[in-house]
This record gives structure tokens, sequence and C-alpha cells, in this order.
């Protein structure tokens, strides 16, 4: 098995509807494709925006579909901003 560690930041802009609590009323699902600078696609995700954290991101593991190794994933963190 081959391990690649990358610990990168990024942000996405997004609006989701939430209840006045802050908490979301619907899932926003979104795609992410990992990708290798020789490779190409190595692989792809779906992921819901909805499953963010406050005050600390919730982090999701999750599984690369269209990926040559079926025990390939992903670890994301997901932290919203009020705005």
């Amino acid at each position: 098995m081959d391990i690649a560690a990358v610990d990168e930041k990024f942000s996405i802009n997004t609006l989701l509807q939430c209840d006045e609590d802050g908490k979301p009323t619907k899932p926003k699902m979104s795609k992410l494709t990992v990708m290798g600078k020789v490779t190409g696609q190595l692989g792809e995700v779906e992921l819901d925006m909805a499953k963010f954290g406050i005050k600390e991101a919730n982090v999701l593991r999750l599984s690369l579909e269209k990926c040559a190794d079926p025990d390939a994933y992903i670890e994301i963190g997901l932290q919203a901003e009020e705005i």
C-alpha cells in the first residue's frame, strides 16, 4: 500500500439554507477530484458541505471512488464561518 500525506488548506465559499439555530436544513452536495501531477486523476469523492463544524472542523474520512486502490481515502475537515 502506498501512502501520501498532504496537509493543505483551501476554502470553498458556498451558501447553505440554515434554521434559526444555524443548523443546515438540507444537504449541500459537492464533488472533489484528487489529481496527481504525473498520474492525473487519482479518484473523486462526493461530500455534503452541510456536515460542517462551527468552533472546530468536522473531520470526514471519505473513500475515493474511481480509484485504482479500493482502500484509498481522504480526510477533509469542514468548518463554517458566519457571514
